[in-house]
């Protein structure tokens, strides 16, 4: 279920525009600003850039 929902949550910012939003981590002990730039459901890995214009890459399971 919680997969789901952070899958609809991506879908529907991806469809909106991008613009930037807090991310946090699993754990929740961690938080950054960046942009959504794509989401590969096969793989379940998120891409973000972040306001500096770095991209990164992470599996949603490390993110909340």
């Amino acid at each position: 279920m919680r997969k789901t929902t952070f899958m609809a949550v991506l879908l529907a910012g991806l469809a909106m525009g991008a613009q930037a939003r807090t991310w946090t981590s699993s754990d929740g002990s961690k938080t950054f600003e960046a942009e959504l730039r794509s989401y590969d459901f096969a793989s379940g890995i998120v891409s973000v850039v972040t306001e500096k214009g770095q991209l990164l890459k992470f599996s949603v399971s490390k993110l909340s």
